[in-house]
Protein backbone atom coordinates (compact mmCIF):
# COMPACT_ATOMS: atom_id res chain seq x y z
CA UNK A 1 0.00 0.00 0.00
CA UNK A 2 2.56 1.93 0.45
CA UNK A 3 5.77 2.21 -0.52
CA UNK A 4 7.38 5.32 0.93
CA UNK A 5 6.04 7.26 4.31
CA UNK A 6 3.88 10.21 3.62
CA UNK A 7 5.13 12.25 6.23
CA UNK A 8 8.96 12.51 5.63
CA UNK A 9 8.99 10.04 2.03
CA UNK A 10 11.45 7.30 3.55
CA UNK A 11 11.60 4.31 1.58
CA UNK A 12 11.90 2.86 5.02
CA UNK A 13 8.28 1.65 5.66
CA UNK A 14 7.47 -1.80 7.66
CA UNK A 15 4.24 -3.21 7.43
CA UNK A 16 3.30 -6.07 9.98
CA UNK A 17 1.37 -8.25 7.61
CA UNK A 18 -2.05 -7.28 9.01
CA UNK A 19 -2.93 -4.02 9.39
CA UNK A 20 0.22 -1.77 10.27
CA UNK A 21 2.36 0.31 8.92
CA UNK A 22 5.06 2.03 10.62
CA UNK A 23 7.57 4.52 9.23
CA UNK A 24 11.32 3.84 10.73
CA UNK A 25 12.90 6.79 9.66
CA UNK A 26 10.28 9.02 11.69
CA UNK A 27 8.54 7.14 13.32
CA UNK A 28 4.92 7.70 11.57
CA UNK A 29 2.42 4.83 11.99
CA UNK A 30 -0.91 3.79 10.11
CA UNK A 31 -3.29 1.35 10.70
CA UNK A 32 -5.67 -0.39 7.69
CA UNK A 33 -8.58 -0.40 9.17
CA UNK A 34 -12.18 -2.44 7.05
CA UNK A 35 -14.24 -1.13 4.89
CA UNK A 36 -17.99 -1.22 5.19
CA UNK A 37 -20.28 -2.62 2.61
CA UNK A 38 -23.32 -4.15 2.27
CA UNK A 39 -25.21 -7.18 0.63
CA UNK A 40 -28.53 -7.78 -0.05
CA UNK A 41 -30.66 -11.48 -1.12
CA UNK A 42 -33.31 -10.88 -2.78
CA UNK A 43 -36.12 -13.59 -3.30
CA UNK A 44 -39.00 -13.98 -5.55
CA UNK A 45 -41.22 -16.92 -5.21
CA UNK A 46 -38.74 -18.77 -3.75
CA UNK A 47 -35.89 -18.36 -6.01
CA UNK A 48 -32.63 -15.97 -5.09
CA UNK A 49 -31.82 -12.43 -7.96
CA UNK A 50 -28.34 -12.90 -8.50
CA UNK A 51 -26.68 -10.40 -10.88
CA UNK A 52 -23.95 -10.74 -13.10
CA UNK A 53 -21.31 -8.13 -13.08
CA UNK A 54 -20.66 -5.60 -16.07
CA UNK A 55 -17.17 -4.02 -14.26
CA UNK A 56 -14.01 -4.94 -12.22
CA UNK A 57 -13.37 -6.59 -10.10
CA UNK A 58 -14.77 -9.80 -11.15
CA UNK A 59 -17.20 -8.70 -14.17
CA UNK A 60 -18.74 -11.46 -15.67
CA UNK A 61 -19.10 -13.26 -12.39
CA UNK A 62 -22.47 -13.55 -10.22
CA UNK A 63 -23.12 -11.33 -7.22
CA UNK A 64 -25.35 -10.04 -4.95
CA UNK A 65 -26.58 -6.74 -4.96
CA UNK A 66 -24.76 -4.32 -2.75
CA UNK A 67 -21.76 -2.32 -2.35
CA UNK A 68 -19.71 -0.03 -0.29
CA UNK A 69 -21.21 2.10 2.82
CA UNK A 70 -20.50 6.08 2.16
CA UNK A 71 -18.85 7.93 4.51
CA UNK A 72 -21.61 9.92 6.71
CA UNK A 73 -24.24 7.15 5.83
CA UNK A 74 -25.23 4.10 7.77
CA UNK A 75 -25.50 0.51 6.14
CA UNK A 76 -29.13 0.34 6.06
CA UNK A 77 -29.16 3.88 4.10
CA UNK A 78 -26.43 2.44 1.69
CA UNK A 79 -28.72 -0.91 1.57
CA UNK A 80 -31.13 1.45 0.34
CA UNK A 81 -28.99 3.46 -2.06
CA UNK A 82 -27.15 0.87 -3.65
CA UNK A 83 -30.37 -1.39 -4.62
CA UNK A 84 -31.84 2.13 -6.25
CA UNK A 85 -28.77 2.54 -8.15
CA UNK A 86 -28.14 -0.89 -9.31
CA UNK A 87 -31.45 -2.64 -9.69
CA UNK A 88 -33.71 0.60 -9.74
CA UNK A 89 -36.02 -0.54 -6.81
CA UNK A 90 -36.68 1.28 -3.38
CA UNK A 91 -36.65 -1.28 -0.37
CA UNK A 92 -36.38 -0.20 2.78
CA UNK A 93 -37.54 -2.96 5.40
CA UNK A 94 -34.89 -5.52 4.91
CA UNK A 95 -33.80 -8.19 7.46
CA UNK A 96 -30.18 -8.26 8.86
CA UNK A 97 -28.62 -11.50 8.62
CA UNK A 98 -25.24 -11.35 9.97
CA UNK A 99 -21.53 -10.19 8.57
CA UNK A 100 -18.80 -11.94 6.55
CA UNK A 101 -15.07 -10.52 6.19
CA UNK A 102 -14.40 -9.80 2.46
CA UNK A 103 -11.58 -8.89 0.15
CA UNK A 104 -11.85 -6.51 -2.60
CA UNK A 105 -8.96 -6.09 -5.28
CA UNK A 106 -9.15 -2.79 -7.16
CA UNK A 107 -6.56 -1.00 -9.41
CA UNK A 108 -3.70 -3.04 -7.74
CA UNK A 109 -5.09 -2.01 -3.92
CA UNK A 110 -6.49 -5.24 -1.84
CA UNK A 111 -9.43 -3.47 0.15
CA UNK A 112 -10.33 -5.52 3.44
CA UNK A 113 -14.22 -5.35 3.59
CA UNK A 114 -16.58 -6.52 6.07
CA UNK A 115 -19.86 -7.07 4.17
CA UNK A 116 -23.17 -6.63 6.42
CA UNK A 117 -25.95 -9.33 5.06
CA UNK A 118 -29.44 -8.40 4.63
CA UNK A 119 -32.50 -10.14 3.18
CA UNK A 120 -35.58 -8.63 1.69
CA UNK A 121 -38.30 -10.53 -0.77
CA UNK A 122 -39.19 -9.02 -3.60
CA UNK A 123 -42.79 -7.87 -4.95
CA UNK A 124 -41.62 -8.17 -8.56
CA UNK A 125 -38.88 -8.47 -10.79
CA UNK A 126 -36.36 -5.37 -11.11
CA UNK A 127 -36.50 -4.45 -15.03
CA UNK A 128 -35.02 -0.76 -14.69
CA UNK A 129 -31.37 -1.92 -13.70
CA UNK A 130 -27.94 0.15 -14.38
CA UNK A 131 -26.46 -1.91 -17.29
CA UNK A 132 -23.32 -0.23 -16.34
CA UNK A 133 -22.29 -2.10 -13.23
CA UNK A 134 -24.86 -5.22 -14.10
CA UNK A 135 -24.98 -7.31 -16.97
CA UNK A 136 -27.72 -9.04 -16.46
CA UNK A 137 -30.18 -10.05 -13.66
CA UNK A 138 -31.20 -14.25 -12.80
CA UNK A 139 -33.48 -16.35 -10.57
CA UNK A 140 -31.84 -18.99 -9.18
CA UNK A 141 -33.04 -21.45 -6.35
CA UNK A 142 -30.51 -21.91 -4.21
CA UNK A 143 -29.05 -25.19 -4.77
CA UNK A 144 -28.43 -23.94 -8.59
CA UNK A 145 -25.84 -22.17 -7.40
CA UNK A 146 -22.15 -23.06 -8.11
CA UNK A 147 -20.02 -21.47 -5.76
CA UNK A 148 -17.20 -20.85 -7.73
CA UNK A 149 -19.33 -18.73 -10.40
CA UNK A 150 -19.66 -15.95 -7.20
CA UNK A 151 -17.49 -12.68 -7.72
CA UNK A 152 -16.60 -12.94 -3.67
CA UNK A 153 -16.27 -14.99 -0.66
CA UNK A 154 -18.70 -13.06 1.34
CA UNK A 155 -21.79 -13.96 -0.99
CA UNK A 156 -20.74 -17.94 -0.82
CA UNK A 157 -21.00 -16.98 3.30
CA UNK A 158 -23.59 -14.67 2.75
CA UNK A 159 -25.71 -17.91 0.87
CA UNK A 160 -24.67 -20.21 3.68
CA UNK A 161 -26.37 -17.91 6.34
CA UNK A 162 -29.45 -17.47 4.46
CA UNK A 163 -29.92 -21.01 3.73
CA UNK A 164 -29.66 -21.94 7.59
CA UNK A 165 -31.44 -18.65 8.88
CA UNK A 166 -34.34 -17.75 6.81
CA UNK A 167 -34.84 -20.94 4.05
CA UNK A 168 -35.29 -23.43 7.20
CA UNK A 169 -37.28 -21.59 8.83
CA UNK A 170 -39.40 -21.33 5.16
CA UNK A 171 -39.33 -24.78 4.48
CA UNK A 172 -40.07 -26.09 8.17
Amino acid sequence: MFNYCPKCTSKEIIFDGEKKFHCIECNWIFYQSVAAAVLCILTFEGKILLLTRAQDPKKGFLDLPGGFVNCNENAEKALERELYEELGIHISDFTYLGSAPNTYLYANVTYHVCDMIYFAPLKHIPTNFDYSEVEKIQLMDINEINESELAFPSGIEALKIFNGKILNKIIN
